[in-house]
C-alpha cells in the first residue's frame, strides 16, 4: 500500500513539474505573440502611410498635367 502511494506521488510530481514547464512555454508564447502583434501593426501603420502618399503623388501629378505643367 505505501509503495502505492509513492507512486502515485511520484506521479503527480511529475505531472506537476510538466504543468509548470507548459506555463512558462505558453507565458513565453504570450510574449512572442505581443511581439508580433506590435510589429504587425507598425507595418499596418506603415504600409498605410505609404497608401497616402502614392494617392498625394497621384494628385500632385493629375493636378500638374491639368495645369500643363507636365506633358
Amino acid at each position: 500500500m505505501e509503495n502505492t502511494k509513492e507512486k502515485i506521488l511520484g506521479v503527480l510530481q511529475a505531472i506537476q513539474k510538466d504543468i509548470g514547464g507548459m506555463k512558462t512555454d505558453i507565458n513565453n508564447i504570450k510574449s512572442t505573440q505581443q511581439e508580433h502583434t506590435q510589429l504587425l501593426r507598425a507595418l499596418e501603420h506603415r504600409t498605410d502611410v505609404i497608401k497616402a502618399e502614392q494617392e498625394n503623388m497621384k494628385m500632385s501629378l493629375a493636378r500638374n498635367k491639368l495645369s500643363g505643367g507636365i506633358i
